[in-house]
């Protein structure tokens, strides 16, 4: 069987869905299905990468254009207003939903592209859904947003065997963000806090570049493996987003045996894992000095703690997500 993923972004912007992309490709070329991706030319901000990509992608046919013509048994599209225009095709689709524009209202913040796109879905985000054949949200909390008949649930993932703890913890206290460098993931308040964190002696590290010189960025992280090594150092992953769909960079962090202060959004709640719910400046700073008295104070107590939210993940872990994945594909496909 033939699979099609149509993406928005390129897959150079390697974002949280861009990189997912990839390892369900993975996992589904190990089941013996034939794989392609196609994407628009575009990156939705200026954090995007810009890379070039051509012809085959880890063993995987990818295409990039403003249009596609997929010849495919099933086509996944990942969904934006006029989806089904610039990705034509005579096969079943599913339209997935991977961005919160949809479903909040228009906050310029979010960068030009992601408003545009969030006003267009407005007036015809009705009558573009009920072109597909089916819609896949990957957050419990989405479904009061989609009217379809055929919608399925099916959570976002994490390897396990790529993200997993070193026990290799920092000697010195250390703080960590992922995501982009962004006001939709919270790194104006990331920066906030940076000052005030190292006055009390921590460390503060995050993945990619920064321009604090209280902030240590690790520059291009160019792999899984780095990545987890990153997670697993840092004694606690600071994540004040103000919007999410699903928040990858939550269960990466739990999976490398890392503890979680987050934002309380719905979206995040909805995941039932063991986060640290911290809103602001000031709740976040309290959160991360009980991590590091725990740390400094209750060793025992902190270890635990990381093996829980290591075992807490692993309901999220490619080998049980995969499946039903690979099954809502072929039930689509046999709409045909």
């Amino acid at each position: 069987m033939k699979l099609a993923f149509g993406l928005h972004n390129k897959i150079s912007y390697f974002g949280g869905w861009e990189k997912l992309v990839l390892r369900i490709a993975e996992f589904l070329l190990t089941k013996g299905y034939d794989i392609e991706i196609r994407s628009l030319p575009l990156n939705q901000d200026h954090y995007g990468g810009n890379g070039e990509l051509s012809g085959y992608l880890r063993g995987i046919p990818y295409f990039e254009s403003l249009s596609h013509k997929v010849d495919a048994d099933v086509t996944y599209i990942t969904y934006h207003p006029l989806a089904s225009l610039t990705f034509r095709t005579d096969s079943p689709i599913i339209a997935g939903i991977h961005s919160q524009v949809f479903f909040l209202p228009p906050n310029p913040r979010y960068g030009f592209i992601p408003t545009l796109a969030s006003l267009v879905h407005r007036i015809l985000g009705k009558t573009e859904l009920s072109r597909f054949d089916a819609v896949h949200i990957n957050n419990p909390f989405l479904t009061q947003f989609i009217i379809h008949n055929r919608t399925y649930c099916i959570s976002n993932f994490v390897d396990t065997e790529r993200y997993y703890p070193r026990w290799e913890k920092s000697d010195e206290f250390t703080v960590l963000f992922v995501g982009r460098p962004c006001w939709q993931k919270g790194w104006d308040i990331f920066l906030t806090l940076a000052p005030i964190l190292a006055k009390d002696n921590i460390k503060i590290v995050c993945a990619g570049s920064s321009d604090s010189t209280f902030v240590k960025g690790y520059g291009y992280v160019k792999d899984d493996s780095q990545l987890s090594e990153i997670y697993s150092s840092a004694h606690v992953t600071v994540y004040p987003s103000r919007a999410d769909v699903f928040g990858s960079v939550i269960i990466e962090s739990l999976a490398c045996g890392t503890p979680v202060i987050t934002s309380p959004l719905p979206t995040h709640q909805a995941l039932q894992l063991p986060l640290y719910y911290a809103e602001g400046v000031q709740q976040i700073l309290r959160a991360v000095q009980y991590f590091k008295l725990l740390w400094l104070s209750r060793r025992e107590d902190y270890n635990a703690r990381c093996l829980e939210v290591r075992r807490s993940v692993e309901k999220y872990d490619i080998g049980n997500v995969g499946p039903w994945f690979e099954r809502m594909l072929v039930e689509v496909s046999q709409l045909a």
